[in-house]
């Protein structure tokens, strides 16, 4: 029989998710693998957004060229990325395809953690349902490299590291786990939000009393003991979390709009508000037990963060380039607000959810005959939402009805906790299983914060996955009586996704469906990914045209037009790759010059950017004065000398 819950388990230790290698695991781990490669296999080379390919391949063959992320080249992420593309472009062949392998194996190393992770909350029939759920909530959507499906990934063996140390209590997992964090700082900078969900997380274990490999009974507690007095280590504790609470606010709420901070802040904060809470509940505890207990937590994961980035951090400093590094990853990013920002749904969009998160809830209070025929009833008019979801009045509310999974499953599962760790109830959450749930909510809120300041559909997809994990581990604590229907809702909205959402592009994500047109290959030797036949057209006419004209390695496309120099394969005379991280004093004088220095004889200009603005009239004219000769393709001005 099919169960949702994790099985009764003592105060500590449960008395057993599915054990792991165990020949049903391993056949659920097979299923998942197999089908998850062949289905996104299918999508890997569809579809692109031009500034993106542009901006992953130009980055990469950069660092090829011996060039150094933000020093040389404003690397819109971390570098590590750039470095990564550049070897797949080295073992591989350096066309579009090479980066999406790449993406590709990664995904392949992801699915047995999100496989694992399930199975923890649910049993192997009911996790492999949860985990091709997942795989449609994930890269079939956009399968291009772009950072934010790394994040997810780490992200997700981040937390799957930690649960692996709370059900052995071996420390290398949390070096693993530190692994993981340093390795998505590398990838891009939000990396910081997994490591804070892991650094909440050893603190709600170190809260429980436990320890690494101490007494299986926490230590006593006394409810509503004051923090206050010689308790230095609590009154660190919750400086650190009040701190952690106003940096997020301060960040996030005073820029984002009003509708975003429920999407945004709220989860982000709870779990940082629910250990805030929990310290002040805590019975006073001589600071020399509990500083100890922390550290050793700590130090294996600081060891495993080190690990990754402090060779990254020496080579930029040997190189003279750590303020450079430093100004990309900090500085820079914030000019993106102005020129890449997009708001999140209505908070009355809210209301979707509540239809299939009210099932799940007040069915476990049935008796199993209402259960089942209430399942059975829904069956059919699931069935006729699914065939009519090409309508908007359908696909909008289906969409956003799982659109929120994040906010549901942190607030709900967050109350769960607080009833067990506030009301030192045992019965509720037995407490490994709290901390391990701890760590989804954690995991999910903060990484949630990628949507941020660009909440387009397709950023959803890079926090999905972990909403649905999260919110899978919080209904297992609710009761299995919602079994029945949790597995109806979960196959009806993987059959959506896989009709409706996947086979769609990111352009009218969440807005309707809309067939995907990109069935052609863009026939250059670097391309080899499916577009649409117009800018098939557009890209091989203008690579054709570019090659033609064009004298010497050098031409200058602007504004934010990435791919142009990649496809056609002629290199940037300057280290912008979208315009608006340039410095607006001098560039007229300091394109055109640095355009007689790289003896550049052939120009493209971007008359629809997607990101900055029109250049300067002036550079413009100066442009169109010096290059004489000149064509039109599409929204691209082609002009060159004589």
């Amino acid at each position: 029989m099919i169960s949702l819950t994790v099985p009764s388990e003592s105060r500590v230790d449960p008395a057993g998710p599915p054990p792991l290698y165990s020949r049903p695991w391993l056949l659920g781990l097979a299923v998942v693998s197999i089908l998850g490669a062949l289905y996104l296999w299918q999508y890997l080379d569809r579809g692109w957004v031009p500034h993106d390919e542009g901006t992953l391949a130009q980055s990469a063959e950069r660092v090829l060229q011996g060039e150094l992320p933000h020093r040389d080249f404003d690397d819109v992420y971390t570098g590590g990325l750039s470095y990564l593309h550049a070897l797949a472009f080295r073992v591989g062949e350096i066309r579009l395809p090479s980066i999406r392998r790449a993406l590709f194996l990664f995904f392949l190393a992801w699915l047995p953690v999100v496989y694992f992770l399930a199975t923890r909350w649910a049993s192997i029939p009911v996790a492999v349902l949860v985990t091709l759920w997942a795989v449609t909530l994930s890269v079939p959507n956009y399968s291009a490299a772009i950072p934010s499906w790394y994040n997810l990934f780490l992200a997700t063996i981040g937390i799957a590291a930690l649960l692996r140390f709370l059900e052995t209590r071996k420390r290398r997992w949390i070096f693993v786990a530190g692994l993981a964090g340093g390795l998505s700082i590398l990838i891009k900078i939000v990396g910081l939000y997994c490591v804070a969900a892991v650094a909440l997380t050893l603190l709600a274990w170190e809260q429980s009393g436990l320890g690494i490999s101490g007494s299986p009974e926490p230590r006593p507690r006394t409810a509503g003991a004051s923090p206050i007095g010689n308790r230095l280590y609590s009154a660190t504790v919750l400086s650190g979390l009040l701190a952690f609470v106003a940096a997020i606010f301060w960040v996030y709420g005073r820029t984002a709009p009003h509708r975003s901070i429920g999407a945004f802040v709220i989860p982000a904060v709870i779990p940082a508000i629910l250990l805030l809470e929990r310290e002040l509940k805590l019975a006073p505890t001589p600071a020399r037990q509990r500083w100890p207990d922390l550290w050793h937590l700590v130090l294996p994961f600081a060891a495993g963060l080190l690990v990754v980035l402090t060779p990254f951090l020496a080579y930029y400093t040997i190189q003279g380039a750590l303020g450079d590094l430093l100004r990309g990853l900090f500085v820079a990013p914030a000019q993106r607000l102005r020129f890449a920002a997009h708001t999140y749904p209505s908070l009355a969009t809210l209301w979707t959810a509540i239809p299939p998160i009210g099932l799940l809830v007040w069915s476990s209070r049935w008796k199993l005959r209402t259960r089942q025929i209430v399942t059975g009833t829904l069956i059919l008019p699931l069935t006729l939402l699914l065939l009519r979801s090409d309508l908007i009045a359908i696909y909008q509310p289906l969409f956003y009805s799982f659109r929120w999974m994040v906010l549901i499953a942190v607030v709900a599962g967050a109350l769960i906790l607080r009833r067990r760790w506030l009301r030192d109830d045992p019965s509720t959450v037995p407490v490994r299983s709290a901390a391990a749930l701890f760590a989804l909510l954690a995991g999910a809120g903060l990484c949630n914060l990628v949507q941020f300041p660009f909440a387009a559909p397709i950023y959803f997809f890079y926090v999905a996955p972990l909403g649905l994990l999260a919110l899978l581990a919080t209904l297992s604590f609710h009761s299995s009586g919602a079994r029945p229907l949790f597995v109806l809702l979960v196959a009806f909205y993987m059959i959506f996704c896989v009709a409706w959402v996947n086979r769609g592009f990111i352009y009218w994500m969440g807005i309707h469906f809309v067939p995907d047109s990109q069935t052609e290959v863009l026939d250059i030797d670097r391309g080899g990914i499916r577009v649409n036949e117009q800018d098939k057209k557009i890209y091989e006419s203008l690579t054709g045209l570019i090659r033609e004209k064009a004298r010497g390695p050098y031409i200058y496309a602007t504004p934010d037009s990435p791919q142009v120099y990649f496809l056609s394969g002629y290199q940037n005379p300057t280290p912008t790759l979208f315009d608006f991280f340039d410095d607006p004093e001098d560039r007229v004088s300091r394109t055109l010059q640095t355009l007689v220095d790289k003896d550049v004889n052939l120009v493209v200009l971007n008359h629809k950017p997607d990101f900055s603005d029109a250049p300067p009239a002036e550079l413009l004219d100066a442009l169109r004065s010096r290059f004489p000769n000149g064509t039109s393709i599409a929204d691209f001005e082609v002009r060159w000398k004589p």
